[in-house]
């Protein structure tokens, strides 16, 4: 495997936009030729890259890294073969344009929507040109990160000064070994571990904080038709954050998760003020006093600059259960203020008996609200599923949620109603699918991972614990 730096200025997408672009569909747009139509690529890597190559976007603004993510690149064997769209007189360097890449045509809609137009398509080839990329969120050596673009040289050796497109020297011991989780036993699949408590109603809300929050946000709610089978009850979205809170604080036995941070982690209560003994309220409150997200995150960076996607503001629990983001990064601090000053302060001010998780004691057999954080792309990636190509428009997008959602109904016998089924496919954003997995996840909430979650509340006071569920999986196996 070999390590790649693409750094970048904004260009005709932003770096939250193309960041989207790479986690929820899987590219990278870059093209093969400058605006003169001249090749840059064979100056670079000379056709090099190759499927389970390690790639670093890196944003920079004034020479600085301000944003960065790791992927890994992939050849997804769903999408059209490069030398089924390329003319065979197309080549680089007299080679022919490696499978990695993917070209698609401009009538292809989803560059658009983020951010890209005609004129960002390849000038010789007429086409967006891409790298298929997963997620493939490992540590990024920051401080090597920053001195690789300020010095054309290091560990990531030298940047090619056109493009910054280049190889490393030493891929495999400059970060720590994936992490693979796979499922074993496979015969078992279909015999869920028990519950906690089948009485218990299990919610999954995915949420949103950016515009048209209401219309983004949903609920899956399923509750346990007997011992083995699950049912999907409701499946609602255009909800308000009041609509939330009063999901939260209603009295009824029912396990709720939520994926947005519930907490911080220590590096951002320091930079905040707030002190490593604090409880969950006193955190809800610094965060619900500031007068909008960004002065939040601004406060929470506290000056601070090329720091990547925030990793030192990263929660110990975020490295374990492989979480994309950082509380405080920059397509997850909107979640992050949101939720907390916005959905579970209001909630606790409103004096309910709710259990919020994993600070609050609780009885297995009480009959109250526990409500805890989860995380759909952890769920997927520790099923060895892919966490990413199922949000988006068109026909590969769309079997992939079928895909996911027809794997979700066998492990753990899922049943649903055929319009509630269509509407989760239909759902390009994929966010039904994820609110679903979420229920799915605090159905099956088990008592071990329950006391994880107390005992990492003990270590790490401020940073809460991230709740995947995955008891009815039967077996899965963690192979560093």
């Amino acid at each position: 495997m070999n390590t790649w730096l693409f750094t970048a200025t904004a260009a005709k997408a932003n770096v939250e936009k193309t960041f989207a672009l790479a986690t929820d569909h899987g590219l990278i747009v870059r093209p093969f030729f400058n605006a003169s139509k001249n090749s840059y690529q064979s100056r670079n890597h000379n056709g090099n890259l190759a499927p389970g190559d390690r790639l670093i976007l890196a944003f920079i603004e004034n020479g600085t890294v301000v944003d960065s993510a790791a992927f890994i690149l992939t050849e997804d064997s769903t999408r059209p073969k490069v030398s089924e769209l390329v003319d065979k007189d197309v080549r680089i360097a007299g080679k022919a344009i490696p499978n990695v890449f993917s070209v698609f045509p401009a009538s292809d809609t989803r560059f658009k929507t983020h951010g890209y137009d005609q004129s960002s398509m390849d000038p010789k080839i007429g086409k967006w040109v891409c790298l298929n990329v997963a997620d493939c969120y490992d540590e990024i050596d920051e401080v090597a990160l920053q001195k690789a673009v300020a010095t054309r040289s290091n560990k990531y050796s030298a940047i090619n000064k056109i493009d910054y497109d280049v190889r490393t020297d030493n891929s495999e011991s400059s970060s720590p070994r994936k992490k693979t989780i796979k499922m074993v036993e496979c015969e078992n699949r279909l015999a869920p571990a028990p519950s906690p408590a089948k009485n218990r109603v299990a919610i999954g809300v995915d949420f949103s904080g950016g515009r048209n929050a209401s219309k983004k946000i949903w609920i899956a709610e399923t509750e346990w038709a007997n011992e083995r089978e699950l049912r999907l009850c409701r499946l609602v979205n255009d909800l308000t954050f009041d609509d939330l809170q009063k999901e939260i604080v209603r009295e009824r036995p029912a396990d709720i998760l939520l994926d947005f941070p519930f907490g911080l982690a220590e590096q951002t209560c320091t930079n905040l003020g707030i002190a490593e003994s604090s409880t969950y309220l006193k955190i809800w409150e610094k965060v619900g006093g500031y007068e909008n997200a960004e002065m939040f995150r601004v406060s929470a960076k506290a000056g601070e600059t090329g720091q990547g996607s925030e990793r030192s503001h990263k929660r110990s629990v975020d490295r374990e259960k492989k979480t994309p983001f950082a509380p405080i990064n920059l397509r997850m601090f909107r979640q992050t203020y949101f939720g907390q000053a916005k959905v579970l302060l209001p909630a606790k001010q409103t004096g309910c008996n709710s259990r919020f998780l994993p600070w609050d004691k609780f009885d297995d057999v009480d009959n109250l609200p526990r409500v805890g954080e989860g995380c759909p792309a952890s769920m997927l990636k520790a099923l060895g599923w892919p966490s990413g190509g199922y949000k988006g428009t068109g026909p590969i997008s769309e079997g992939k949620r079928s895909s996911l959602l027809c794997d979700l109904e066998g492990i753990v016998q899922l049943t649903m109603s055929i319009p509630d089924k269509n509407q989760i496919i239909a759902d390009t954003e994929g966010d039904a699918l994820d609110a679903l997995l979420l229920a799915v996840g605090a159905a099956h909430l088990q008592a071990d991972e329950l006391e994880a979650g107390r005992q990492s509340s003990g270590t790490h006071q401020t940073e809460g614990f991230v709740y995947l569920g995955l008891g009815f999986f039967g077996g899965i196996q963690d192979n560093v």
